[in-house]
């Protein structure tokens, strides 16, 4: 196959496997208020504004309104940084938690449907290749430069 038929039949397939509703559930999973409650979880649960900023390199304002909106909800509470009184940090709460287990516990259910209908050798493939396309895409050389 020429390259440039395989480069068409490569972008055909992120396209197909874009507009799946697993991984629109997996894309939504992983986003906005959700992605903040996971990031938040893996930096024990609280963190400056700072600290999520440089994480998730969203802006001050998107970060604003989804701690906004979280807190609304109840799964974080913004309280006094007692190492810097003119900072904030950003806490989950007991009910925030719950929300990001029960995200995880969806994620995870949907993965190990996924698995089932790939079977355990395709499923191990696929990973190999996904974590090869993450080597490849940090490279400076490699998929940075690509825009698709």
């Amino acid at each position: 196959m020429e390259k440039d038929i395989l480069a068409k039949s490569m972008m055909d397939a992120f396209d197909s496997i874009n507009k799946q509703e697993l991984f629109e559930k997996m894309k939504i999973t992983f986003k906005g208020e959700n992605l903040m409650l996971a990031i938040l979880m893996k930096m024990g649960g609280k963190a400056t504004p700072g600290e999520l900023i440089q994480y998730t390199e969203c802006t001050a304002a998107r970060l604003t309104a989804i701690a906004k909106s979280l807190e609304s909800k109840g799964f974080v509470k913004r309280i006094q940084n007692s190492e810097d009184k003119r900072s904030t940090i950003i806490e989950m709460t007991s009910e925030g938690i719950s929300k990001f287990m029960l995200l995880q516990k969806e994620a995870i259910e949907s993965i190990l449907n996924l698995i089932e209908k790939l079977g355990e050798k395709d499923a191990r493939e696929f990973i190999r290749l996904v974590q090869r396309l993450s080597e490849i895409s940090s490279e400076k050389s490699g998929l940075g430069e690509v825009t698709v």
